[in-house]
């Protein structure tokens, strides 16, 4: 089956579930699904447990959540607090702490550098 009617099968409504994107005719989020399954639950038992749901449903989860996922960067705590302290310094002038910032993303996190990228 290709993602297509798969993704046909998750929708978003404003008044369901605070507009996160459900599977269609239920309350139950992508989030909600996806935590199941990562924390162990068999689709089966996800089936079982919750009357209606069908495989191409959970199928439909993992197509829906994969391009935010895509473009997400995540970054370890220790890069963030050595961010945090960098730019904290008040002697550096800004654009010392915007050079060592975008030095350090590129090199610790393999960020390409883009030039279109203004300083603060």
């Amino acid at each position: 089956m290709s993602d297509r009617p798969l993704l046909k099968r998750i929708t978003t409504n404003p008044a369901i579930m605070v507009g996160k994107p459900v599977i269609k005719g239920t309350r139950l989020t992508v989030e909600f699904i996806l935590n199941l399954l990562t924390h162990g639950s068999t689709p089966t038992e996800i089936l079982e447990e919750y009357e209606g749901l069908t495989t191409e449903d959970l199928q439909a989860c993992r197509p829906f959540a994969a391009p935010s996922l895509s473009s997400t960067t995540l970054m370890s705590l220790a890069v963030v607090l050595a961010l945090v302290r960098m730019i904290g310094n008040k002697r550096a002038s800004i654009a010392t702490r915007w050079i060592n910032l975008e030095s350090m993303l590129y090199n610790t996190l393999c960020v390409k550098r883009c030039d279109s990228v203004k300083p603060l």
